[in-house]
């Protein structure tokens, strides 16, 4: 009886002192789905828990979270295991009370994300993180992880996903701003919309008046239509990354939660648009889109350029 060989496939984490796990793989590939588990279980993450991580093709600056039943080549490089929650109450509720090894990862996603620049402690608190890990050593019942979070969950885009390395892919012009095809961009993807910072300015767009998005069929750069209010029109925010398919995610991630708090429609067949022989989606209908002004985009206006008032 011939033996079906197994290679290991290294997955990256963000623990520093065990950063990588090494995933058992039958054959020459596997399902996203499959090495997630085995990542997870290898971590002594609960089942209940994998709701609230994904697979990543890359470690800092992933360019795609897989799905599922996305395929994974045994020589994938950079797939790594990462926390995908962006909902601070879900995170203290289901993985901080209830499992441990899941709350690690969270804890070492979020040294990870002060490391990186992402998240910005003043200096008092980054004194506070300090000293938890100093009384960490002094008491091993101190509980390090579960404190160090619950500061950094008070910092500002710790909900959010940072894409750093962005072009602008078409000339855009929405209220005075006009930025010429091919400037820079940072793009942040927070709970409350699209901020975008360009040209020294920073932009800020509610979801609520994102009225579509599109994606290109090779994946380089995301089309978002927004709405003006006070203009009655619509204008196109084409932006470019390598991260594209991983914006892509988190914007339907964000849309997701937000159906959720407002007890939102679900999408229809209808709001999406499909090509290609494997029905790719490439164009989807925002299902919280609004026209009406509301309280958020007014509190948004005091502190960015709002693309949508």
């Amino acid at each position: 009886m011939e033996t079906e060989m197994h290679t290991k496939l290294s997955v990256a984490t963000l623990d520093e002192q065990s950063p990588h796990v090494k995933v058992s793989v039958p054959g020459e590939s596997a399902s996203a789905e499959v090495l997630l588990k085995k990542a997870a279980a290898q971590l002594g993450i609960k089942s209940r828990s994998l709701k609230y991580i994904g697979l990543f093709d890359g470690v800092e600056n992933p360019t795609r979270k897989y799905k599922d039943v996305d395929i994974v080549d045994i020589n994938a490089k950079d797939v790594s295991i990462q926390k995908w929650c962006f909902d601070v109450q879900v995170e203290k509720r289901e993985i901080m009370k209830h499992d441990e090894a899941a709350m690690k990862l969270v804890f070492q996603q979020a040294k990870a994300d002060i490391k990186n620049g992402k998240l910005k402690p003043t200096e008092e608190q980054k004194s506070k993180l300090e000293d938890f890990c100093i009384a960490e050593n002094c008491d091993p019942e101190f509980s390090v992880p579960m404190q160090y979070i619950y500061l950094c969950q008070t910092l500002e885009d710790y909900t959010s996903a940072i894409i750093k390395n962005c072009t602008i892919h078409k000339d855009f012009r929405a209220k005075a701003i006009a930025v010429p095809s091919g400037t820079p961009a940072v793009v942040a993807a927070t709970r409350q919309g699209l901020r975008v910072h360009v040209a020294n300015t920073t932009c800020f767009v509610s979801w609520r008046k994102v009225k579509s998005w599109t994606r290109a069929v090779d994946d380089l750069y995301i089309m978002y239509e927004i709405y003006s209010v006070s203009n009655n029109n619509f204008t196109q925010l084409h932006i470019k990354s390598k991260q594209a398919p991983y914006l892509l995610a988190v914007t339907l991630e964000m849309i997701r939660i937000l159906q959720e708090e407002l007890d939102g429609p679900p999408f229809q067949t209808s709001d999406v648009q499909m090509e290609g022989e494997a029905n790719v989606i490439v164009a989807w209908n925002n299902v919280m889109f609004t026209t009406k002004p509301t309280a958020l985009e007014g509190q948004i206006a005091e502190r960015y350029t709002d693309l949508s008032a």
